[in-house]
């Protein structure tokens, strides 16, 4: 995984070596804002550049961020250490446990497999069977061959089996893709977040990034309709690069014919979402957490409970 956190680093020295060739005039406001409004090459490091530039150049009367205060209800952290942002045009989005209760659909759809177990095989102690299925997901959750998802979850099914001395090849093979249906059925989008999703597209193009392959993630998609409600959508097993990879990244910029500098991230893993929104140089990344209990890292620019708190961050960076 790329070293976090060197690319916004590298910009702030460029712009640091820029200070040293301009004063404090009234025409580098000009420049700032002839700046933010220049589409840059997305594949390159320009856009890093003139991020660094138009972020150094803000002088007096320009907007900058601001600590702000919340009720309970939306409140939010900010970074204090975050620069001044230019023209957010573009929102990217993890789905998982950012956009949709994917937590809410695992707990049923464990709940419908151990109670399909028990009716068929009261000998089986379905409990630990998914508790097992579950620590070997955590560990192994795709096939390292590169083999069908599904079926290589029948194997850890097996697996878990064979830990309690049952051999049942035909109901492991069955489990995977029952779990998998009863997952699809009960997965949706988090409370107020396709009203959210609306307003937002109205001033923003925005784009779903995602990792996964194609066969988890895509009957979700479909499952929410998630086309319908954004401009572009990315499964990372669709193309070359997958979270925290820049390059997933800066092709969601091309999607949305926006510069990276222009673009903010809203995810909730810190190690594929905020690391990778950072390596991206992207405004600005957003975390979603819910149960924080300890201080990021690496930190991203706004820590959030719900992704329903956007449009007042957006208020912030804009």
């Amino acid at each position: 995984m790329p070293a976090p956190c060197c690319r916004r680093d590298s910009a702030a020295r460029l712009a640091g070596a820029q200070r040293q060739q301009l004063s404090n005039s009234r025409s580098h406001c000009i420049v700032w804002w002839r700046l933010r409004c220049i589409r840059l090459p997305l594949n390159g490091s320009s856009d890093v550049f003139i991020a660094a530039c138009a972020i150094d150049l803000a002088g007096p009367g320009l907007p900058t961020l601001r600590q702000h205060s919340t009720t309970p209800a939306d409140e939010f952290t900010v970074n204090p250490n975050s620069t001044p942002y230019i023209m957010i045009r573009a929102i990217f989005l993890d789905l998982d446990h950012t956009l949709c209760d994917t937590s809410g659909a695992d707990r049923q759809a464990h709940a419908d497999t151990i109670a399909l177990v028990e009716a068929e095989r009261p000998d089986i102690d379905a409990q630990r069977l998914l508790q097992t299925f579950r620590d070997l997901l955590s560990t192994e959750p795709f096939d390292p061959t590169g083999g069908d998802t599904v079926e290589w979850r029948s194997e850890l099914f097996a697996r878990a089996l064979q830990q309690q001395n049952v051999k049942a090849p035909e109901l492991a093979a069955r489990l995977s893709p029952y779990f998998h249906r009863q997952r699809i059925e009960n997965f949706d989008y988090f409370p107020g977040t396709v009203p959210l999703l609306a307003a937002l597209r109205e001033t923003h193009k925005l784009v779903v990034i995602t990792n996964g392959t194609s066969e988890i993630q895509r009957p979700k998609l479909v499952k929410c309709n998630v086309n319908a409600h954004v401009d572009h959508i990315l499964v990372s097993g669709e193309t070359p690069w997958c979270k925290p990879d820049p390059g997933i990244f800066h092709h969601a910029c091309e999607l949305a014919q926006c510069a990276a500098a222009e673009a903010i991230h809203v995810g909730d893993s810190l190690e594929t979402d905020i690391c990778g929104g950072i390596n991206a140089a992207l405004a600005a990344t957003v975390w979603i957490a819910p149960d924080r209990t300890a201080a990021p890292d690496p930190r991203p620019d706004f820590t959030v409970a719900s992704v329903l708190a956007l449009p007042e961050i957006l208020q912030q960076v804009q």
